[in-house]
């Protein structure tokens, strides 16, 4: 009694539609194929297929290689299951469909995306003009006095330094950038010497010095604004930013206001993702309290040297954390230019704008 139960409720089975489930399209085909081969009815159910961006082109890859199998096996059959095969084929093409339909969608939406990081990248870049724009401009005497001027010329890889009537520094001095000749005027923090080398972020903008003497104060203008970097320069740092990391010889000056022990040269590496300071040919830290391979951050620091005289051209100023200040200094002007850069590139592919104290 019970092996018949069994049996009819087998030949009931068989005689019930079979679905492609989209979802599980491995199981389903092979459901199928089996469901076929004993004579069963197989209709694909409509629902449109759902999958993750990640494994869509593999999953398109399957549909399209079952639909190759589905096709052979309808060649191979006659009759009732002839016709069942060519639902199969039919339901098969309308999943290979919506996929291609969701793989297109998928192209829209990561352009969208692509589009959105990009807005983001500018609008953080506007935030932080806005910051420096808005902060109050220092309290200057409009006064220009013909006896004091800025001497050198004012461009990237070069040093720029304002001197009195008798060719000497000034007592006080601070300097200042601006978009024209007129202002407004912004103080370029740590800038308070006679001497400034202009940063690759200075590029078309107008300096200024403001000094301070017992008998008066004045505002000196430089004669032209910043020229940029060096065409052959700019050329090598091209294919710096298209390798993965470059490393840059660089010796230790000071280190958290401190003048740091003598150690040599040793390499700034600066990759797509990170900065480290290594000891020379290896990628092992210089300082055991210095971790390699720190992320870039929004709160980190890189600019040129403010300061020193002429040596501020081949000045790195390097704020990796709060508790990590670096003043490094580069082979040559150029390298120091390109050194700076490439970390502001990188870190700005990583949607972080990274710039001087301010």
């Amino acid at each position: 009694m019970r092996s018949a139960h069994k049996r009819s409720r087998k030949e009931a089975c068989g005689a019930m539609s079979l679905s492609v489930d989209s979802r599980q399209p491995i199981a389903s085909v092979r459901a199928v194929a089996k469901h076929i081969n004993k004579g069963g009815v197989c209709q694909p159910t409509a629902s449109p297929i759902k999958v993750a961006a990640g494994v869509l082109d593999t999953r398109s890859d399957l549909l399209a290689h079952m639909l190759t199998c589905a096709q052979e096996l309808w060649g191979r059959c006659a009759g009732r299951n002839k016709e069942d095969a060519a639902t199969l084929v039919e339901g098969l093409k309308s999943m290979q469909q919506q996929v291609d339909n969701d793989a297109n969608l998928r192209a829209v939406l990561e352009s969208t995306q692509s589009r959105i990081q990009q807005l983001e990248v500018q609008l953080r870049a506007m935030q932080t003009r806005s910051a420096l724009e808005t902060q109050v401009p220092m309290e200057v005497t409009p006064q220009r006095a013909s006896a004091f001027c800025i001497t050198g010329k004012p461009a990237v890889g070069e040093t720029v330094a304002v001197v009195g009537p008798d060719g000497a520094p000034p007592g006080t001095t601070q300097w200042l950038s601006g978009k024209s000749q007129e202002g407004p005027w912004l103080c370029i923090v740590g800038a308070q010497r006679s001497t400034y080398s202009p940063d690759p972020d200075d590029c078309g903008k107008w300096l200024a010095c403001r000094v301070r003497t017992d008998a008066l104060e004045v505002l000196v203008v430089a004669p032209a604004t910043v020229g940029g970097v060096p065409e052959d320069w700019y050329e090598e740092f091209q294919e710096m930013s298209e390798k993965p990391f470059h490393a840059f010889k660089v010796v230790v000056v000071e280190h958290n206001g401190q003048p740091a022990a003598r150690r040599g040269v040793c390499d700034l590496v600066v990759d797509t993702r990170s900065i480290s300071l290594c000891k020379r040919g290896t990628f092992k830290p210089l300082y055991s309290s210095v971790v390699c391979g720190q992320e870039y951050k929004c709160s980190m620091q890189v600019c040129g040297a403010r300061g020193g005289g002429d040596a501020a051209k081949q000045g790195v100023f390097l704020v990796i954390r709060k508790d990590s200040v670096w003043m490094l200094a580069c082979k040559s002007p150029k390298e120091r230019n390109q050194c700076i850069m490439l970390i502001r590139t990188f870190a700005e592919a990583r949607y972080e704008t990274l710039t001087g104290p301010t």
